[in-house]
């Protein structure tokens, strides 16, 4: 009898409580409430069941929050104005006479050094970049919990199966009230995606890192185009 009815409660949380979730599930950048998640729902959300390459990490604790914060911010201020976007660059260059389905041409990179000089030349210590960098550790600080969906490899397969997990924790978390944002940058450079993986000291490759929390702001949604207009009778 106890077995049947957690087979009930887990049907109710993986289907029908994230469908009723749809239209209320927004990104939400604005800071969230210190509000804590539930030990129960934390429970919840760690025993969902994951798709063969996904590996889910929910980050709680302060002193941990407090790491990811800061390789934010760093992350932030590597894509923005360091030289580290160069040496980025090169691990893509490749010989102006080789053929190659990805990366780019040796061609580039004088252009591009150049660029980057000059805009740390002119802007060394931009203080809007300084600005959004803190604003980015302080919504990381501050969020009752951070999340990073990771995966075994980097296919295409991994790819559908890391947005098909968030896709359904987004969904239970809009049904119990949260919402989420994304922390892209951390993961567009290989240097800080390491790190990443090491902060949640896994062997996987991170996909996708957010927070989660209880919205102190509710901004109007955009307008959705009535049904009507994507059914064809």
């Amino acid at each position: 009898m106890k077995k049947n009815r957690n087979l009930l409660f887990y049907l109710n949380l993986m289907i029908q409580k994230p469908f009723s979730a749809i239209s209320t599930r927004h990104t939400n950048r604005f800071p969230y409430s210190r509000q804590k998640l539930s030990k129960a729902l934390i429970n919840e959300l760690r025993l969902l069941p994951l798709p063969d390459s996904v590996e889910f990490n929910l980050v709680t604790r302060p002193g941990d929050i407090n790491a990811f914060a800061k390789l934010i911010d760093r992350s932030f201020l590597l894509w923005s104005r360091q030289q580290a976007l160069v040496e980025e660059l090169e691990n893509w260059l490749r010989d102006d006479l080789e053929f190659s389905p990805d990366g780019l041409p040796t061609g580039v990179i004088n252009l591009y050094k150049l660029a980057v000089n000059l805009k740390y030349f002119l802007h060394p210590d931009d203080p809007q970049i300084k600005t959004s960098s803190l604003k980015s550790q302080n919504l990381a600080k501050n969020a009752p919990a951070l999340a990073v969906i990771s995966t075994k490899n980097d296919s295409v397969s991994d790819f559908f199966q890391a947005g098909e997990f968030f896709e359904q924790i987004t969904l239970i978390l809009a049904s119990y009230g949260l919402t989420t944002d994304f922390f892209n940058y951390p993961l567009t450079l290989k240097r800080t995606r390491r790190e990443t993986a090491k902060l949640i000291d896994s062997p996987h490759l991170p996909q996708l890192l957010f927070r989660l929390g209880f919205p102190t702001i509710i901004p109007p949604r955009t307008h959705r185009r009535p049904l009507s207009e994507f059914l064809i009778s």
